[in-house]
């Protein structure tokens, strides 16, 4: 499967283009030239033998936010983000040890610049960590509907979701989805945290990204 660029019309209180690029693992730059989230980033680079990366390469423009779902240093590391300007949205567990002026509180919806950040909780899908905070993102740009999956392997969130653009899924949420005879409701599904050779546990033919690759969605019209 090969997504483009999907081209709908204009909303005028949305900027023209939301930029979008895999830096590795789980963490995906959101980028409308106004506001840029990062989800899951900064991570520790090359982690579990997961993607490395160059933080010299990612330079986010305007207000930068990241957007954590949980505290797993492949998805979190603090000394890099207390090194960046940045502010931050996540857990309890992640934020409660970094500058109170650097933290946006998470409610259950969070607005920066032209996004709405809907936070679902959701468990991890390791059962050994069932208490830890984790949470699934449904991220509004406009009337575009992305959802970042996060660890879960839990299909019950994402099952529940309609009328997506993009979800970001890992290989193991991708099939307990199809475990139950579920379809993700999206225009297109993105495969993260990949590690080389787990393609026997891919499932529903997502798309994988290349690192650095780039989608760009316009602001839909209705």
């Amino acid at each position: 499967m090969i997504i483009g660029i999907l081209m709908l019309a204009v909303i005028a209180s949305v900027p023209d283009t939301l930029r979008i690029r895999f830096i590795g693992n789980a963490a995906f730059e959101l980028a409308d030239g106004s506001t840029t989230l990062l989800m899951d980033f900064p991570y520790e680079s090359g982690l579990f033998g997961l993607n490395t990366y160059d933080l010299a390469d990612v330079t986010p423009t305007g207000p930068v936010v990241s957007v954590i779902t949980h505290g797993h240093a492949d998805h979190f590391d603090r000394e890099l983000f207390l090194q960046q300007g940045w502010k931050i949205v996540g857990p309890d567990e992640v934020s409660i040890h970094l500058p109170r002026e650097r933290v946006i509180p998470l409610a259950d919806t969070v607005s920066v610049g032209s996004f709405r950040i809907v936070r679902y909780e959701t468990p991890h899908a390791d059962m050994e960590l069932a208490d830890m905070e984790h949470y699934a993102y449904l991220v509004l740009w406009g009337r575009r509907r992305l959802y970042f999956s996060g660890d879960t392997d839990d299909p019950s969130n994402v099952l529940a979701m309609s009328d997506l653009d993009l979800a970001f899924v890992t290989p193991w949420l991708s099939c307990a989805v199809a475990a139950v005879g579920g379809q993700i409701q999206s225009e297109g599904v993105i495969l993260h945290h990949h590690f080389e050779g787990m393609d026997e546990r891919v499932c529903l033919e997502p798309t994988i990204l290349s690192q650095g690759e780039v989608l760009t969605l316009e602001p839909a019209s209705k």
